[in-house]
């Protein structure tokens, strides 16, 4: 635990003090090296995870944050996984709505591209649907699922730095979507 809290920690400095090199980025690129790097982790859990991303054009983003942001997302959806159920996690994008993006206090001016990191899992309480993204907050005790309430920390902080936003929607029982809005 402590050594993962470490690695945490370093994660979340170097992504607030390291430099921010932004470059043109394809989507799919960086969702395959992240999927290769997690490859041990989804055969041992069996998982599925199906990517359906359009033909988006190349993004101007961090590439390692934004490879931590689907490493992160991607290894909570295997973690809280029901009990006996094969994790089956799906990544897909699509154009966002005007409303959509007033709705979550963007810039309607601005086009984002909408990321949708969708998963079969435990899934949450509506209520918990912003206090998940606040460090150290934890949902579970350590006995039941390990982690230290930063990974979705992180995730929030680089979809900042990518002038985004991040929205939870979940059900107990029922899985989890993460939608993450970024500038096109």
């Amino acid at each position: 635990n402590m050594s993962q809290l470490i690695t945490d920690l370093i994660n979340y400095s170097r992504i607030n003090f390291v430099g921010k090199e932004y470059k043109k980025t394809d989507l799919n690129f960086l969702l395959k090296k992240t999927i290769n790097d997690l490859k041990d982790t989804i055969t041992e859990k069996k998982a599925s995870v199906t990517v359906s991303i359009d033909s988006t054009p190349q993004l101007n983003l961090i590439p390692y944050q934004i490879q931590q942001l689907f490493t992160n997302l991607i290894s909570n959806s295997i973690k809280y996984t029901k009990k006996d159920i094969v994790p089956e996690i799906k990544i897909e994008t699509q154009q966002s709505s005007v409303d959509e993006i007033v709705e979550i206090h963007g810039n309607p001016e601005i086009k984002y591209i909408k990321i949708n990191v969708i998963d079969n899992g435990i899934g949450f309480e509506k209520e918990y649907s912003d206090r998940i993204f606040q460090p150290f907050y934890r949902l579970h005790n350590k006995n039941e699922y390990s982690g230290n309430g930063l990974g979705l920390t992180l995730v929030k902080k680089i979809v900042a730095n990518h002038s985004g936003f991040i929205k939870a929607s979940s059900a107990p029982n029922a899985g989890t979507t993460m939608s993450v809005y970024i500038p096109m």
